[in-house]
């Protein structure tokens, strides 16, 4: 049996949510016989049920096994060579670090005897003003030359203090260095070893598979608005630490789940009982999240939200614009997929009961020939990064809005109030009266057109009602839809001013009881 060491260089990474799929494609040419061949430095992590090699469009050679074999081994790194050039460092920043602490000796002494004599000359000129004697011109240049010195000094030592603590910090640093090389590191390695029996001699390409965890992808995306232009791309995050290093490779980003599965719900016995039904309604307010992916289009559908990345249900492969590398070292690398650019229109819309800002929005249409997944949006416009969004799944040819951050000339500003409650014992019907004020000003020197959107609460039970008063609400409006929600469409000269009042009444039966209340 004849070994031979052989290279398989990785030609195709399929990348899925939690792991990677490697595919490696090399062309040999084995003499006749029986043949070991040994793939060396591949990933330790390799899943070795999913090990898999074959052989194209031959049959005149035959792969009798192929397995993987793991080993631990020293890391080169902490060889006797580069731990003698650090002895070498630590004794030279040790020698400078002597030096430093002989001339800081020195200018120490040297401060402390100007000062000294300094003291002394004060002490002489006093004693000489007692007895009217002023100082003479030789005593005040001995003093200026010693001050001046002093200062000097001081200079040089505020100099050679910030050089020993520096050179302090590299000396513990390459001390700590040097610990960890007295001890050698180890690492995990692994190789993969197949038996091939050749009928001939010949040439064939081989093909070797294998699924490693420890890799991962996730999508991203790119909005530029430059210009009057927009510019939409997408993006692979990847992300790998599997043991070795992908270099040149075409990449696939697959939302696949290999481990999904569909089994068959168990039949249990669902017993029905009879229960006599309350006279009192039990309800409960809650704050609903209203969310959209897209604005629709003839086409579009949405299913539930699945963890990791929302496909809607359909496989997703995706692949790059080009071959890239990817070290394995666990760090995100952002790999291109597609891009495109489009028309678009913006406009500045407020949701007072949620922010108090007036954000841009901007309108298009996906015009790729692939979905949008879910996943953050980089906002890029004239000055750089503006900011960053999300996305929700966007079906090719649908429209899909994008908020681009609060315009800094817009200031906004809610207030809510309970302006009339009414209740009687006579009554079975109790209703409050809310009113909701909106102001808006512009404090920038250019007209602004803003949409005003605000919700009112919207009833599930026929006990409870909610009536909306057109006549006290700000004209102008657009009547509410199966949400809630009402719209406003102003617009504001410079540093103008404008208000919007919502008004509506809640009516509630008597026999209706809020959840968590003492009456429950």
């Amino acid at each position: 049996m004849k070994s031979k060491n052989i290279d398989l260089p990785i030609s195709e990474v399929v990348l899925l949510e939690d792991r990677a799929k490697i595919k490696r494609i090399g062309k040999l040419t084995l003499s006749e016989g029986y043949h070991t061949l040994l793939l060396p430095n591949v990933s330790p992590v390799i899943s070795d049920k999913t090990l898999y090699a074959k052989i194209t469009d031959l049959t005149e050679v035959k792969i009798s096994d192929v397995r993987i074999k793991r080993s631990l081994r020293n890391i080169s790194d902490s060889d006797s060579d580069k731990f003698t050039d650090l002895k070498n460092k630590i004794k030279e920043l040790e020698n400078r670090k002597t030096v430093l602490m002989d001339k800081q000796s020195v200018l120490l002494s040297r401060v402390d005897s100007s000062e000294t004599i300094l003291d002394l000359l004060f002490q002489e000129i006093s004693v000489d003003a007692a007895w009217d004697k002023m100082p003479g011109s030789d005593d005040i240049g001995v003093i200026d030359e010693l001050e001046e010195g002093v200062e000097t000094s001081e200079l040089k030592l505020i100099d050679i203090q910030g050089e020993f603590q520096e050179l302090s910090r590299n000396l513990e640093d390459l001390k700590d260095l040097a610990d960890t090389l007295k001890t050698p590191a180890t690492e995990y390695s692994a190789d993969i070893i197949i038996d091939i029996e050749a009928s001939k001699e010949l040439s064939f390409r081989l093909i070797v598979e294998y699924l490693v965890p420890q890799a991962c992808w996730r999508p991203r995306y790119r909005a530029e608005l430059l210009d009057g232009s927009f510019h939409f791309s997408m993006e692979g995050n990847v992300w790998q630490n599997t043991g070795e290093e992908w270099k040149n490779v075409n990449l696939l980003f697959s939302t696949q789940r290999v481990l999904s599965r569909i089994e068959p719900s168990l039949l249990v016995e669902d017993s029905i009982y009879l229960q006599k039904k309350s006279k009192d309604e039990i309800i409960e307010e809650r704050d609903q999240e209203i969310q959209e992916a897209g604005l629709g289009s003839s086409s579009a559908g949405m299913t539930e939200y699945i963890p990791g990345i929302d496909d809607c249900g359909a496989v997703q492969n995706l692949h790059a614009s080009g071959q890239y590398t990817i070290p394995s070292n666990g760090f995100p690398y952002r790999v291109g997929i597609a891009d495109y650019k489009s028309e678009y229109t913006a406009d500045l819309i407020a949701f007072p009961e949620l922010s108090d800002y007036v954000f841009l929005r901007t309108k298009h249409i996906n015009n790729m020939q692939l979905p949008i997944l879910a996943g953050p949006v980089d906002l890029i416009r004239n000055s750089g990064l503006a900011g960053r969004s999300s996305v929700l799944f966007i079906s090719p040819g649908e429209d899909f809005e994008i908020t681009w951050g609060p315009d800094p000339d817009l200031r906004i500003n809610r207030v809510e109030s309970e302006i009339d409650e009414k209740t009687s014992p006579l009554r079975p019907w109790a209703q409050k009266r809310y009113r909701i004020i909106i102001r808006i000003s512009n404090l920038g020197i250019q007209n602004k057109k803003i949409l005003i959107q605000e919700r009112i609460p919207v009833s599930e039970v026929e006990k409870i009602q909610v009536i909306f008063d057109q006549e006290k609400t700000s004209p102008g409006f657009s009547l509410a839809d199966k949400n809630g929600i009402l719209s406003w469409k102003r617009e504001l000269p410079s540093m103008g001013r404008d208000k919007v009042v919502l008004e509506f009444t809640i009516r509630r039966h008597k026999a209706v009881i809020e959840a968590g209340s003492p009456g429950r």
